[in-house]
This record gives structure tokens, C-alpha cells and sequence, in this order.
């Protein structure tokens, strides 16, 4: 989006970056998932430190997406926390894309590429402000900033505090981001993504407790790759992981938002599906998932089409996630045995 207060000569050049930039900055947001989030004192920290070091009222932290800026924290501003201005009206956005991520301005009113913005000749009547860019991952999502309604000289000092105070708020969120790949690695299967026993009890205890309040059933589904160890044993153990990956991403295909995809074991997959109406809605949904692994057809290593087998309970009453993977267990073992008697199985299906 194109700065309201940019400078006439370069706009068309300059949005066609923005496009590029923009696409880059809410990405990192996104992954970051900072905005709309609640208050943090971290970040009401940083605010009020910004107006104390710079003897302002009003301190700010507010990061920017493709449309807004968003207020992270706030002092001076009662209830300010939480709301938004528009990318073009943005003062912070127009510091993200500054030459070298800062603007200082001292008197807006004495600025000829100010004096017209509708911040200073309307509400709330800005005649100073500074901020300085918060950069994650080489990216400038959001400022720290300062501004107020009376014209104002920084010295040195407050804009290297400035400075100081956003890197401190880059250091926060590259931590939080760091977090957040521990976290994931902690609950999710590194060869597929998908869940693992972990987070797939976490999800299973939870659908257990809610079924209780929704009077809507539970089921779950363990599955199986037959004649797995064949493929690993005839054509390698890297065309057995993406034969596990691309079953992961047929999973993906048919089962809800709302499902946990799980992979437990080598070849096992368990999928909890909270929410449904009754045992004949599992049973379609097991007919999806038997169809769609089947269609993959023969492999490009040479392989032939996957199988699975698959087990389907729903939930019973007071019975722990522990207990019905159980029986979803055994109800894969004796598909499979029955499977068996038919010649199915991978590697001559």
C-alpha cells in the first residue's frame, strides 16, 4: 500500500516494492502470532520506558501488517491498546519503510512532507513523533515509538533509546520465536508434521472432556501401512519416509480443520475426530481416507500402491483416551487379519 505522505516521484516504483515487503513482513507476523493477541508486561514495559527516556506522554509499541498498524502497548492513551490505523495514515508504517528503519520529527508543522497529514492538521494534532523499527528475521514488523501535540527537539541520547528499546523488542520476539520452534518440535512428528503422541493425547483428552458438554460423539481412527518393513527393505528407508509423508499429506486431504493427525509410530497413524453425529459419519469418513490412500497408485520408485488398514471406534462413555486408542488397535489388527485372507496388502495390491 502506497503511504499517504510518501513523495510524489517515487510512488509507483515504491509500491511495487511494498508488495514484495509487505508480503515478506506479514509472514513473519503470522508466525510470530503477535497480533491481536492480548496486553503483555514486556511490551507495556517497553512503551513506558519509550515516553519516560524520551519525557513524552505518550509511548507506543505497534506492529504492521498489510492494512494497519496495530497496537501492541500503549501509555498515555487510555483504551488504546488493542486498536488500529490504517496503513496509509500510519506514521509507524511509514518508519518500517524508511531509510534505515527511524524517523525523528521534531515539529510537523515545519516539515513540508508532514504539515498535510490529517494526524496533524486534525485529531489528535501531532506535532512530534519518533519511532524506530522492531526487525525479526531481517524483517521490519513494528516500532517503538513516541509522539505528542506539542512541538519538541530530540537529543541524541532519546533517539538512541529509541533505538535501544526496539532492539530490545526484537530480542523479545526472536526469543518468542525461538520458543515456538521448541514447542513445536516438542509436539509434532519431525519426518511428517503431523502431531505426535504428545500433543495427539493433549487433543484426545480435550475432545473426551468437550463430548461430555456437546453430547456429540468421538471417534477415533488407528491406521496402518501395510507390509511396511517391505518397502523399507526393498527400496530403501528414504523411499519409506516419503511414502509416509505423502499418506501424512492424504490425511491432511480428508480429515477437518478440527481433526488431530497423529503419527505415533513407524507406519501408524491415529486420527481423533471430535464432534461427529454417529458412528455411520466415522465409517464415511474411514471410506474417504481407505479411498484416497488407495488412488494414489503405483510409486515413481517402483513400488506399488500403498494400503492401509484401518480401525474405527467411537469413544464410549467415561472411557479414557488411553482406552479407546486401545480397542481402535485391536479393531486394525483384525482388519488386517481378515485383509490378509484376501491377498491385500502393499506390496502386492
Amino acid at each position: 500500500m502506497t503511504d499517504l505522505v510518501e513523495a510524489p516521484g517515487r510512488r509507483h516504483a515504491s509500491a511495487t516494492e511494498d508488495v514484495v515487503a509487505r508480503r515478506e513482513r506479514v509472514a513473519v507476523l503470522r508466525d510470530l502470532s503477535i497480533l491481536d493477541t492480548p496486553p503483555e508486561p514486556a511490551y507495556d514495559d517497553l512503551a513506558s520506558l519509550a515516553a519516560s527516556v524520551c519525557r513524552s506522554d505518550v509511548g507506543a509499541v505497534n506492529f504492521v501488517d498489510h492494512d494497519r498498524h496495530w497496537t501492541k502497548a500503549i501509555v498515555g492513551v487510555e483504551g488504546g491498546q488493542g486498536t488500529s490505523v490504517p496503513a496509509n495514515l500510519s506514521l509507524c508504517a511509514a518508519t518500517i519503510r524508511s531509510d534505515g528503519g527511524a524517523i525523528t520529527i521534531g515539529d510537523t508543522l515545519a516539515e513540508e512532507r508532514w504539515r498535510e497529514h490529517p494526524f496533524v492538521t486534525g485529531e489528535p494534532g501531532l506535532r512530534f513523533y519518533a519511532g524506530a523499527s522492531i526487525v525479526v528475521d531481517d524483517q521490519p514488523i513494528g516500532v517503538v515509538c513516541v509522539f505528542g501535540n506539542e512541538p519538541r527537539e530530540f537529543t541524541a541520547k532519546e533517539k538512541d533509546a529509541i533505538a535501544a528499546l526496539a532492539r530490545q523488542a526484537s530480542a523479545n520476539l526472536e526469543l518468542r520465536e525461538r520458543n515456538g520452534e521448541l514447542r513445536k518440535l516438542a509436539i509434532t512428528d519431525p519426518l511428517t508434521g503431523l502431531a505426535n503422541r504428545t500433543l495427539l493425547f493433549d487433543r484426545f483428552n480435550l475432545a473426551l472432556a468437550q463430548k461430555k458438554r456437546s453430547k456429540l460423539e468421538v471417534g477415533v481412527l488407528f491406521c496402518d501401512v501395510d507390509d511396511f518393513k517391505s518397502v523399507n527393505d526393498r527400496f530403501g528407508h528414504e523411499v519409506g519416509d516419503l511414502l509416509l509423508c505423502d499418506i501424512a499429506d492424504r490425511l491432511r486431504d480428508v480429515f477437518r480443520d478440527g481433526d488431530t493427525l497423529a503419527r505415533i509410530a513407524g507406519d501408524e497413524f491415529v486420527v481423533v475426530c471430535p464432534e461427529l453425529q454417529g458412528r455411520e459419519e466415522l465409517e464415511s469418513i474411514t471410506t474417504r481416507l481407505e479411498r484416497s490412500v488407495a488412488s494414489m497408485g503405483p510409486r515413481p520408485d517402483g513400488s506399488h500402491a500403498p494400503n492401509l488398514t484401518v480401525g474405527a471406534v467411537i469413544a464410549e462413555c467415561g472411557e479414557r483416551a488411553g482406552e479407546a486408542l486401545n480397542r481402535a488397535d485391536a479393531a486394525m489388527y483384525a482388519a488386517k487379519s481378515h485383509s490378509e485372507h484376501t491377498g491385500r496388502g502393499l506390496l502386492n495390491a
